[in-house]
């Protein structure tokens, strides 16, 4: 992998510097942000097994090509192709098993954030060892799923409590809130924040230290709820609550738009009395007759 060597369809761009870096660099053909697909997740995983097996690797920075942007999610169109519930979970196994290979990396790896950064790409950045963002007004760091109705599926709702802790990462999946990069710094997301002229040089700074034993100090509340079962579940119960609050019965799951006009025609006879609502003690549809 020589320097700007190598370049597939997606766009994905890779090479190894001489300080045994490997720079992976998104940049979507004749679009103005990235987005994950199946054929970037597939060439993403060809390259972590690529690169694993290499004895001259020391680490392995993700950045963007693209001002502004680093991954502002997945492809909508390949969301809305999935219309199975097998095909979403074999999706989102497959999602997971890629960034469970950035994870695995026998060396430290390193997200360099320069802008939006949401939904896969904040999974993506998730999976790495150190995260870098610069204080342009551009960077925005979320998982904003749950107002479309799903939820983050490649293992951002596993490895944000380790990160956040169980407060801060409820929050964020929750709301779908996103944060610029100061506020992303103070919740623990990331790592770094510096000018964006210095991004790049403060991310390999950091990936080196990265690699001589570097430690993170997660905040004291935190560790105290999770460590604390009593505070745990007052945490949880909470969350289900304002969960359950704000979230509309038509909306979650996430349905198709006659699923969801369906959903509305039987809460209305639902009112009227002809049928019983769904987990409620009548198990017909229809009122039963009377005894004879």
């Amino acid at each position: 992998m020589e320097r700007a060597a190598s370049v597939d369809a997606t766009g994905l761009a890779h090479w190894i510097d001489p300080n045994g870096i490997v720079h992976v660099v998104f940049d979507r053909p004749g679009e103005k942000v990235n987005l994950l697909s199946e054929a970037v997740l597939e060439e993403l995983s060809e390259l972590i097994d690529s690169v694993a097996s290499r004895e001259d690797v020391r680490g392995v920075v993700f950045a963007s090509g693209k001002r502004g942007n680093f991954i502002a999610g997945m492809d909508v169109e390949t969301i809305a192709s999935v219309t199975d519930a097998f095909k979403a979970a074999e999706g989102a196994r497959f999602g997971q098993t890629v960034f469970q290979k950035i994870a695995d990396l026998p060396v430290p790896s390193a997200a360099m954030i320069g802008g939006v950064c949401l939904g896969g790409g904040t999974e993506l950045v998730l999976a790495c060892t150190v995260r870098v963002a610069s204080d342009a007004p551009s960077v925005r760091i979320g998982l904003p799923e749950t107002q479309l109705g799903i939820i983050p599926g490649f293992g951002g709702t596993q490895r944000l409590p380790h990160l956040v802790g169980l407060v801060g990462s409820l929050d964020l999946i929750l709301t779908g809130k996103q944060l610029d990069a100061k506020r992303a710094y103070r919740a623990g997301l990331v790592d770094l924040v510096c000018p964006e002229e210095y991004l790049e040089r403060e991310t390999l700074k950091l990936l080196h230290k990265a690699a001589t034993g570097f430690k993170r100090r997660r905040p004291l509340i935190a560790r105290l709820v999770e460590s604390v079962p009593p505070l745990r579940h007052l945490v949880l119960a909470r969350a289900r609550k304002t969960a359950a609050a704000k979230a509309s019965p038509e909306s979650y799951p996430a349905r198709s738009g006659r699923s969801r006009r369906s959903t509305r025609r039987s809460r209305s006879r639902c009112r009227r009395g002809s049928i019983s609502r769904p987990g409620s003690s009548g198990s017909s549809s229809r009122r039963a007759p009377p005894r004879t």
